[in-house]
């Protein structure tokens, strides 16, 4: 028989409470903790806080809010939700004017669409 040799690969990890330690790279679920915490009850287990630095946006109404910084349209987002509100808010009339008139569903939905494409085009998006 022969034995398996492979060396032991690791990768450094950062642990819950900050520290660096190198932990070995295989599947199932990896290693998070670092020895020295490891050695205390997972319950007692200090975490260190996360540091994030949150940018703040302030609309025009002089409101300020955390930005979203995985939203590319952050910063326009309230007037696309404010022209995509007006669109919903006539939709009903429209649709039923285009009901009377004979359209197909297929037509209507495309009405939708461009109606809605406008209005994020109209914010600036």
């Amino acid at each position: 028989m022969s034995k398996n040799t492979k060396a032991v690969r690791t990768v450094a990890t950062v642990c819950q409470c900050g520290k660096t330690f190198q932990r070995e790279i295989r599947r199932g679920r990896p290693q998070i903790w670092c020895d020295a915490c490891m050695t205390i009850p997972f319950a007692k287990r200090i975490t260190a806080p996360v540091v994030t630095e949150a940018k703040v946006h302030t609309d025009s109404e002089g409101v300020e809010r955390i930005a979203n910084q995985w939203d590319d349209k952050d910063a326009i987002r309230p007037q696309i939700e404010a022209n995509v509100a007006e669109v919903n808010m006539t939709w009903p009339v429209t649709r039923a004017r285009m009901i009377k008139a004979g359209y197909d569903s297929f037509a209507i939905g495309d009405a939708l669409r461009i109606a809605l494409t406008e209005a994020y085009k109209a914010a600036g998006a």
